[in-house]
């Protein structure tokens, strides 16, 4: 899309490229300041209630039961750590996380297609990234894996086709690094040795041999945090539960979705996307069909258009297709927009420099401008209440906030609770620890071999550690009860609570988005005028 710049201008430009990336950063930042405060998510309550514990040297897998690595629980407990335990630290560090994968999207993109159109990605990357519906402004595992897969894929690319081991090694480590944080990065394993594979045919004199050495060398890499993760744990004593919840139950989870009834999930999540994205996602669209047009070296064009389908095969593991799982298409989007700008503008052969110029800066400025005026309301005009009710309904997370406070300003630190519902988010703002280690009610819900022992070993522990609070919450999404789901563990609740533990607040959720609160005798004596509600519950006895 442009020239290099003479010798002569050659320092101007630098400082005009710099400042540049310093007002994408600082864009990226300025759309996410007021929604900085925004309530936990479900996934985000988790990782902060793990980081938690692992501060108070309880480490995953012993106070909480999930199939997730766990590389973003280490990673928020730095961040608790050097930030504090806040909403707001939490997401203040999610946008530096995404500067910094804008900062990285732009180094790839350089090293393809030289500056402007590596700003222009960058440029794209950033609004992308706080789209609603790819939950963009909330701190998902997929955010803190961008970064590391960017930072592999740019250290095999950059010596073109001499790479050195040390690259090849550190990119190996780094995208290994990336799936101990979220298990679906593996797939951009697939993206590195597709480039690994292609360099016989690029590079002169880089045998087959050599090509087989690098690749070996690259898998090592992938392998060693794995590798240290699994012997961590044993070390820890904590093999069997680390093995059986990352393994084990991850290999029926995966399994559980039938891929055809996932479409129209895929269909939703991408119209709503679409609906705050458009101009961008039109541009990628476009870069799409330019990648079967001449006019750019055939590896250039197998790079873009395998970073778009490794991305996409990102986001289908399990099928699940929600939302932040698009977070992993984001930089490979970026890229194909920039890309299309890039052959229009060389499309154009015989129209003056200046005119192809203002017309593909137009197509950017459209594309940007229309794309900010779609968010600007959800980023500037949203508080924070509102806009979560946008991306997550009536979901309790604005609800967990004053439950939670309810519950540590009646309870003692070393005292436990235990809360009846996928609302991990509680526990962390009440500070208190869990009862169980089963801080989600899905994997007890799903319809897998392990669900009925699961609910019986939940039982067993809250019974064994005589919370001083329960909370149930009566919320469908809560709990993602199937036709087969086993209930043993509710119909337990409503024995257990009524023997032991009297209601003491009552939390309606209404279709309008309003909530009312009752707390204690009136709480005791109401009944819920709304099908989905909350209740606390503290033992007498």
């Amino acid at each position: 899309m442009e020239k290099r710049p003479s010798i002569v201008r050659e320092i101007p430009y630098r400082y005009a490229v710099t400042i540049a990336l310093i007002l994408i950063v600082a864009g990226n930042i300025v759309m996410r300041l007021n929604l900085l405060p925004m309530p936990l998510e479900r996934d985000e309550g988790e990782y902060a209630y793990a980081g938690q514990l692992i501060l108070r040297g309880i480490p995953p897998y012993a106070g909480i039961y999930n199939m997730k690595l766990p590389g973003m629980y280490y990673i928020y407990a730095g961040i608790l750590r050097l930030l504090g335990e806040s909403v707001t630290a939490i997401h203040a560090a999610l946008a530096g996380v995404t500067s910094v994968s804008a900062l990285l999207v732009f180094i790839l993109t350089r090293r393809l297609f030289h500056n402007l159109t590596a700003l222009a990605a960058a440029a794209f990357f950033a609004i992308l990234s706080v789209n609603p519906f790819v939950h963009g402004l909330f701190a998902h595992a997929e955010h803190f894996v961008l970064p590391f897969v960017l930072a592999c894929l740019s250290l095999i690319l950059s010596s073109g086709g001499d790479k050195g081991r040390l690259e090849i090694f550190a990119g190996g480590l780094a995208l290994g690094m990336a799936v101990i944080i979220k298990q679906h990065a593996y797939t951009f394993a697939g993206m590195a040795l597709c480039m690994l594979l292609l360099d016989p045919l690029a590079a002169k004199g880089k045998g087959l041999s050599r090509t087989a050495k690098d690749i070996f060398l690259f898998i090592l890499a992938i392998s060693l945090p794995l590798v240290a993760t699994c012997l961590f744990f044993y070390a820890l004593g904590l093999w069997e539960n680390f093995s059986f919840l990352v393994f084990t139950y991850a290999r029926e989870y995966v399994g559980m979705v039938n891929p055809t009834s996932a479409l129209p999930e895929l269909y939703r999540n991408s119209m709503a996307i679409f609906g705050y994205g458009g101009p961008v996602l039109l541009l990628a669209f476009l870069g799409v069909v330019m990648l079967f047009m001449h006019g750019e070296p055939l590896k250039k064009r197998l790079f873009v258009g395998l970073f778009g389908l490794f991305s996409f095969l990102a986001v289908t593991p399990g099928f699940y297709f929600r939302e932040h799982y698009f977070i992993l298409l984001l930089p490979a989007t970026a890229l194909l927009a920039a890309f299309s700008l890039r052959r229009l503008f060389l499309a154009l052969p015989n129209t003056k420099m200046i005119r192809r110029s203002v017309f593909v800066v137009f197509l950017f400025v459209l594309a940007t401008g229309l794309s900010l005026c779609l968010l600007f309301p959800y980023l500037f005009q949203t508080d924070p209440r509102g806009a979560i009710r946008l991306t997550h309904t009536l979901n309790p997370f604005p609800e967990s906030l004053p439950v939670a406070r309810y519950i540590k300003e009646n309870s003692h630190p070393s005292d436990t609770i235990a809360v009846l519902g996928s609302e991990p988010q509680i526990y962390f703002y009440s500070q208190r620890r869990s009862a169980t280690g089963f801080i989600y009610m899905y994997p007890l819900m799903e319809p897998h071999p392990y669900a009925l022992a699961m609910q019986t070993k939940m039982i067993h522990e809250i019974e064994s550690a005589r919370p001083k609070y329960l909370v149930f919450v009566n919320i469908p999404t809560s709990w993602l009860k199937r036709h087969h789901s086993r209930d043993q563990v509710i119909t337990w609740f409503e024995r257990y609570s009524a023997r032991h533990y009297q209601r003491c607040a009552l939390v309606e959720i209404h279709g309008d988005g309003k909530t009312n609160y009752f707390w204690g005798d009136e709480a005791a004596r109401r009944e819920s005028a709304s099908p989905l509600w909350l209740s606390i519950h503290r033992r007498d006895h």
